[in-house]
């Protein structure tokens, strides 16, 4: 069963087939994108090094969407913004929007060929994109959020995992001597 995982890519292209670590991290990460963990299992994606993760990259994927409940046929929606999700009014926006769930599936390249074409890299169904504000404001007003578009003060607010503890859980600090730090 394949796990979905967060991950960003680099501002970052090389004709070099393996370019060194120190190279790839001189450059900007883009936003956030979840995938599933088969690419990287079967080969696809190499692991090319290890970067200590930063408050600064962290990003979170948000979103909204409907769905319909298989008992009554009702019609719901969510909100959704990195750990925290919520109910809310059924959406009426542009269907672009609705159901921009996860993006659970396999990395997505336009993200990348926007970047290298000088335009805003995110999804146009990514909430944080400057066009999509009016409707991140109707989402955060719908749950009550009136704070600053901060996702640690948002994780406060709502009160899910902050930046903080998503490093603290997915990076647990190597101990001096241990075999996993011998064997960088």
């Amino acid at each position: 069963m394949c796990v979905p995982l967060i991950v960003r890519l680099f501002h970052f292209v090389s004709t070099e087939r393996n370019p060194s670590l120190e190279q790839i991290l001189q450059h900007p990460l883009l936003p956030a994108q979840i995938m599933l963990d088969d690419d990287i299992f079967w080969g696809k994606f190499p692991i090319v090094g290890r970067k200590t993760l930063a408050l600064a990259d962290i990003d979170f994927p948000c979103g909204c969407g409907n769905w319909m409940t298989t008992s009554t046929s009702e019609r719901q929606a969510f909100f959704f913004w990195g750990f925290g999700v919520h109910e809310v009014p059924p959406l009426s926006h542009d269907d672009r929007h609705i159901n921009s769930g996860l993006g659970v599936g396999g990395l997505s390249w336009g993200i990348v060929k926007e970047a290298a074409a000088g335009k805003l890299p995110r999804w146009d169904s990514d909430l944080m994109h400057p066009q999509n504000s009016a409707i991140l404001n109707q989402q955060l007003d719908a749950i009550g959020y009136d704070g600053p578009l901060d996702y640690a003060a948002y994780a406060r607010w709502a009160g899910c995992l902050s930046p903080e503890e998503f490093i603290a859980r997915v990076q647990p600090p190597l101990l001096a001597g241990s075999s996993r730090q011998k064997q960088r």
